[in-house]
C-alpha cells in the first residue's frame, strides 16, 4: 500500500490536508503536535479527516500555523471534564507550562477498530501512525 500525504499553507491562516492511498471510508484525527515522533509532547486536536470510497481525503483547517504557534499556561485552572471515562479521561486541571512551540502535524486513526482492520496487528495496544 502506498500512502501519500500533502499539506499546503495559505498565508499562515489555514492548512489543507490531502491524502491518497488511505483506507477507504475511514475516519482519522488530525493534531498539531510538539514532536514528530513518540511520545509527541503536547498536542491539540485540530479536526477530523474522512476518506472517500477510493481512500482519498481533503480537509481545510482554519487557524494560525506559523513560527508563532505555541501553547502555554501561566498557572493551573479548572478544566471542563467532558469525557471522564477511560481509556482517556479528561484532566480536571491543567499543568503550568512556559511557551512550547508546536510545528508538527500528526494524523491517527479515529478508532482502534479501524487501525486493526487496516494495518495494526490485533494485539497492538497503541496507534502511532502519523503523517
Amino acid at each position: 500500500m502506498h500512502v501519500a500525504i500533502g499539506y499546503y499553507f495559505d498565508s499562515c491562516l489555514g492548512i489543507g490536508k490531502t491524502g491518497s492511498g488511505l483506507p477507504p471510508k475511514t475516519g482519522f484525527d488530525f493534531f498539531v503536535i510538539q514532536v514528530p515522533k513518540a511520545p509527541f509532547g503536547l498536542a491539540w486536536y485540530q479536526g477530523d479527516v474522512e476518506t472517500n470510497a477510493e481512500g482519498n481525503a481533503f480537509q481545510h483547517f482554519k487557524g494560525r500555523f506559523n513560527i508563532e504557534t505555541f501553547a502555554f499556561a501561566q498557572g493551573p485552572a479548572p478544566a471542563q471534564n467532558t469525557f471522564p471515562d477511560p481509556p482517556f479521561p479528561d484532566a480536571t486541571v491543567n499543568p503550568t507550562t512556559d511557551p512550547v512551540q508546536m510545528y508538527h502535524l500528526g494524523m491517527w486513526f479515529n478508532s482502534f477498530k479501524d487501525a486493526q482492520k487496516c494495518w495494526l496487528p490485533r494485539d497492538a495496544d497503541s496507534i502511532q501512525w502519523r503523517a
